[in-house]
């Protein structure tokens, strides 16, 4: 069984050799973009079934040398090894295509990966400064509604506030994450930019002087 399936490799890469080795014959007699334009639906075959460049470089050697074992190309070597540079050329030239193709979608997705990453930082800021600002509401609303209620309320208004605190840290942290994430070329944000806690803290002082008012966060 071992014996038989090597024997099958064997025959399809004869059958390889001899398939190249007869389209580069058929062009250094003379056949012209035709013979090319084969040589170049075998390099198209040869890459969809997965062989390498550098197994065609060798195919390519092997036919080449057989070909220059002929007397007939004896007298013009130089003739035939540029013809010969020619036909691989043109076999290759799917592989370059390849090769381009995958640069460019890498190029692609890397311009998709750094618009997506400006993405998430635009949302991040938008969404801090919105639900920074609904936040400095709520508290100066909960510092105006604490003044006129009883005593025994405040107790009350002070759980309310420390679970809006609660809400404080996990916005700061989503901001901070979108704003620098480590990666080289982002931009670190300076300490306490996206400090919610420092913002309420200042708005309410303002608030408070403006409103003749004691708060407190």
């Amino acid at each position: 069984m071992k014996q038989a399936e090597e024997n099958r490799k064997n025959d399809i890469q004869r059958a390889f050799v001899e398939r190249y080795l007869k389209e580069l014959q058929d062009y250094l007699y003379g056949g012209g973009e035709d013979a090319l334009g084969r040589g170049y639906e075998f390099g198209r075959a040869a890459l969809t079934d997965g062989h390498s460049i550098l197994e065609i470089l060798h195919l390519h050697h092997i036919a080449m040398r057989r070909v220059l074992e002929n007397p007939l190309y004896m007298e013009s070597v130089a003739v035939v090894l540029r013809a010969g540079g020619a036909f691989l050329a043109e076999t290759l030239s799917p592989y370059e295509m390849t090769h381009r193709g995958f640069r460019e979608a890498v190029s692609t997705l890397r311009h998709l990966n750094e618009m997506l990453e400006l993405e998430v930082k635009r949302v991040a800021h938008a969404l801090h400064d919105e639900a920074g600002q609904m936040l400095i509401a709520v508290h100066l609303a909960l510092a105006d509604l604490d003044r006129d209620l009883p005593a025994a309320m405040h107790d009350r208004v002070g759980h309310v506030k420390m679970l809006l605190d609660q809400i404080d840290d996990p916005i700061d942290r989503i901001t901070a994450d979108g704003a620098y994430d480590g990666a080289p070329g982002s931009v670190r944000v300076p300490a306490g930019k996206y400090n919610l806690r420092g913002r309420i803290d200042g708005q309410s002082v303002q608030a408070a002087s403006r409103m003749a008012i004691t708060v407190a966060v």
